[in-house]
């Protein structure tokens, strides 16, 4: 996640543990360890100021982001997948995840069942609520539901999970629409 969030302008470098924890909702012995891992990994170095341990990344964001990926950093955000029924109301304000994410980014057509993204917390807050089910095989008027590792409003735009995340969520696809989809939502990028 604070990779993912530096990759994506939403934290500036350098930066300390403190100041990612508070932006990412994280402890900032779990961004030291954090920072730890990056700078072993070669992509980032740490220095001291006085008594704060400050990050900072060695390449631009888009040879960040080609270094991880050759490295196999980057892991997928999601844990499951679920299908649900859930009342329209229950839906508004949800982040929008998956092959309808995909879709609002490139010529893919919308998938016929809309999928969410909400992280595990989230979701054990949503389905606790009346009327949500979850149901083991997609049916009509369900919704799909990837319950991800981390919170993706943390990085959505528009209520839609960002670019990255949603590239590493499907990049193991077998499917060739979508990889010519996710090839092209990653041209338009801007670093």
């Amino acid at each position: 996640l604070l990779l993912l969030s530096f990759l994506q302008g939403r934290l500036e470098t350098p930066f300390t543990p403190e100041t990612c924890a508070k932006s990412l909702r994280y402890s900032a012995m779990s961004m030291s360890r954090t920072f730890d891992e990056l700078e072993s990994s070669g992509l980032a170095e740490t220095a001291r100021s006085g008594r704060y341990r400050i990050l900072d990344f060695r390449e631009g964001r888009e040879a960040v982001w080609a270094k991880a990926l050759a490295l196999a950093l980057l892991s997928t955000p999601m844990k499951r997948r679920i299908f649900a029924m859930m009342p329209h109301r229950q839906v508004s304000g949800l982040v929008v995840g998956g092959l309808t994410a995909l879709a609002r980014f490139s010529a893919l057509a919308a998938p016929a069942i809309d999928v969410f993204a909400v992280d595990g917390r989230k979701w054990k807050e949503l389905s606790s609520r009346k009327g949500i089910t979850e149901i083991p095989h997609p049916d009509d008027d369900c919704f799909e539901v990837e319950i991800w590792k981390y919170p993706p409003e943390l990085l959505a735009v528009n209520e839609t999970v960002d670019h990255l995340s949603l590239y590493l969520s499907l990049r193991d696809t077998d499917d060739e629409r979508v990889e010519a989809a996710l090839e092209e939502m990653m041209e338009g990028l801007a670093w």
